[in-house]
């Protein structure tokens, strides 16, 4: 292992503040450390995880805990901040559209999403029963309660 491919080289790249491990080199556009390694640019958080813990197992993402607000810093590189997670267990639990809308529990209105009471559509996302059988009701009795343009022609004649 040579100089630029060690620990040590980039733990002079490191402040340790409260805890946090921040990474003083290379942040990308998404806050993010960013750190050649093995002449490939990689996130340091990556390296700093196989270093210190262990190899990422196949199918697994490194992700930041964020239990109790222990790291939500991108660029912080502390191994015990870090997690190896599947894909989605990343997604589910980021703050992210998807993810706050995996964790609802009641619809906008007030009704439970159980597994009676919730439709799953084509593209995954959940929809109240309780709600579609009253909006599918107030449809039908629109429908029946406005003329149609037929019987508007009829009356007029």
């Amino acid at each position: 292992m040579t100089k630029w491919n060690s620990i040590a080289f980039l733990m002079e790249r490191v402040e340790k503040v409260d805890g946090h491990w921040l990474w003083t080199g290379k942040i990308g556009h998404d806050g993010y450390g960013s750190v050649s390694w093995e002449s490939k640019p990689v996130g340091a958080h990556r390296v700093f995880y196989q270093q210190l813990v262990g190899p990422i197992p196949e199918g697994f993402e490194v992700d930041h805990i964020q239990d109790d607000d222990l790291c939500g810093i991108r660029h912080c590189v502390n191994p015990e901040h870090l997690r190896a997670v599947t894909h989605r267990q990343n997604m589910l639990l980021s703050s992210s559209f998807v993810a706050l809308k995996a964790q609802q529990t009641h619809c906008i209105h007030g009704h439970e999403f159980t597994l009676d009471n919730t439709r799953v559509r084509t593209n995954g996302t959940r929809a109240c029963r309780t709600c579609e059988r009253a909006r599918h009701r107030r449809a039908y009795l629109r429908s029946i309660a406005t003329p149609s343009p037929e019987t508007e022609q009829e009356n007029t004649r």
